[in-house]
């Protein structure tokens, strides 16, 4: 009975964790807005190898080299800023200004002078994985607040488009996708949470009418069946 009761705490805490953890990540580092979607169309031109995808709904991009050549990622200002080379050795330019802006959400870090577009690239060694993973700006809004685009916020808006610059070898191209609106809760799941509480008394009350049977069935250790009584005679 104990361990049933706890599984209805521990399942209504997961239901209502998830509101909670969504309506704080809109100001956290490192974390998406979950009323946004950013989503990768295409690399053009297609570099057979390469990849590329969103993570945390608007707030990172991974890219995975495969094409046996360098993928470059440009800055914001057509700056390099991060590679990842055709061994898979990833490489950050820390005198890129994305190498410092990229490390909060809204680009309110400091950039230390030596870090310009035109600064010689001082390039260190982070992984040697094949993919990197990194905040990109250029993927979502600097506000929580619904952009005008959108008239009912329960329905997906396209927000705008963008492109990050990149270079294959010595081919430009670029990653482009599309921010959509992806639409406020409908509300608290309510009937989610009775339903859940319902299937949980139920198993409590299976739980407890088994056991109960048990104890009631079962002869006491040491003693004997009871016989059954004679039968009689109906004449």
């Amino acid at each position: 009975m104990r361990s049933a009761s706890a599984m209805v705490v521990v399942a209504l805490g997961l239901l209502v964790a998830p509101a909670t953890a969504s309506a704080a990540n809109s100001n956290v580092l490192a974390a998406g807005n979950p009323n946004f979607r950013s989503v990768v169309d295409q690399i053009v031109p297609s570099f057979p190898g390469l990849s590329a995808e969103i993570t945390d709904f608007d707030n990172d991009v991974t890219v995975v080299n495969r094409t046996g050549k360098t993928v470059t990622i440009q800055g914001y200002q057509g700056d390099s800023y991060a590679r990842v080379l055709a061994d898979g050795t990833v490489e950050l330019n820390t005198n890129s200004p994305a190498y410092y802006l990229d490390t909060t959400r809204y680009a309110n870090a400091t950039v230390p002078p030596t870090a310009t577009p035109t600064a010689t690239p001082h390039w260190i060694v982070i992984d040697h994985a094949g993919r990197y993973e990194f905040h990109d700006h250029r993927i979502h809004l600097f506000t929580t607040k619904v952009p005008p685009q959108v008239k009912d916020t329960s329905k997906t808006t396209k927000i705008f488009d963008w492109r990050i610059p990149i270079t294959v070898g010595a081919q430009a191209g670029a990653i482009v996708g599309t921010l959509y609106w992806h639409g406020e809760p409908s509300g608290f799941p309510v009937a989610a949470i009775i339903a859940l509480i319902a299937a949980a008394l139920a198993g409590i009350g299976f739980v407890w009418t088994i056991r109960r049977r048990r104890r009631g069935g079962a002869a006491p250790s040491g003693t004997a069946e009871p016989s059954a009584p004679p039968v009689k005679e109906a004449w």
